[in-house]
């Protein structure tokens, strides 16, 4: 399975993601199998693609409105340090 269909395949917020990615890592470390390495950075890739806020810095909470238009919903960042 590529990095992009896991990360399509689930729905979460920043700190899932970062979680995933941790024990993604913790995995490769362990086994030496190139395929957890390659899903967690492509898991990280998607973060920085999609998460960040390249105006004010940091990294927004989830992904913005599937719409695209914002008008109702405001995208959140979380300002203190998570579990």
């Amino acid at each position: 399975m590529s990095p992009d269909a896991i990360v399509c395949a689930i729905a979460g917020h920043l700190a899932d993601h970062a979680c995933f990615a941790w024990g993604l890592l913790g995995l490769y470390s362990i086994t030496g199998r190139p395929r957890h390495l390659n899903t967690a950075v492509g898991l990280l890739d998607y973060l920085v693609r999609d998460l960040e806020d390249r105006e004010g810095g940091g990294f927004f909470a989830a992904p913005g409105p599937a719409d695209g238009t914002g008008v109702l919903q405001r995208r959140q960042k979380l300002w203190e340090d998570s579990p």
